[in-house]
């Protein structure tokens, strides 16, 4: 249990992007409670560990970083990440937001997902996203994060007893 007896809870970010994309999500839910930012393996300041090689291993990695028990808000791939992780240990995710999240991220039959070119581009350019989110106006990324923001607010009324 965190401070004043509230779970805590874990933000984790997207790809290619740090957790500290959390920052203003982080600083709205911070009085009262224990927020933990998780960067994913390979990224912020996790960036000198591999990467996961599969999602159950990204799973459990996050796992291992994050508190006993606690309310989890995944962004995009931190999502899908989120997801696993409660899919693996339901005893320590109260809850979960998932914010521009999907249950698959590559296409399959029967599911549209993100066709091989497109995760080619991604690997010709490792960190782009990360570098067009950096450079964007304050503002707009306040914006864009104003969903996660409300989604935030939505599990802080629905805080969940151990």
């Amino acid at each position: 249990m965190g401070r004043e007896g509230r779970l805590p809870v874990v933000l984790v970010p997207g790809w290619a992007l740090p957790a500290a994309a959390w920052a203003d999500v982080a600083a709205d839910l911070a009085p009262g409670r224990e927020v933990v930012l998780l960067d994913l393996p390979g990224q912020g300041e996790r960036r000198t560990e591999p990467p996961a090689a599969d999602l159950d291993g990204l799973a459990a990695r996050l796992l291992e970083a994050a508190p006993g028990r606690a309310l989890w808000a995944g962004w995009s791939l931190g999502g899908l990440a989120a997801l696993a992780a409660a899919l693996a240990a339901p005893e320590r995710v109260a809850g979960l937001a998932l914010v521009a999240a999907t249950p698959r991220f590559t296409a399959a039959p029967g599911w549209p997902g993100v066709g091989l070119a497109v995760l080619q581009g991604f690997a010709r350019a490792p960190g782009r996203g990360f570098e067009q989110a950096r450079g964007e106006p304050i503002e707009i990324r306040r914006r864009r994060l104003g969903a996660a923001l409300a989604l935030a607010r939505e599990v802080e009324q629905h805080d969940l007893a151990p």
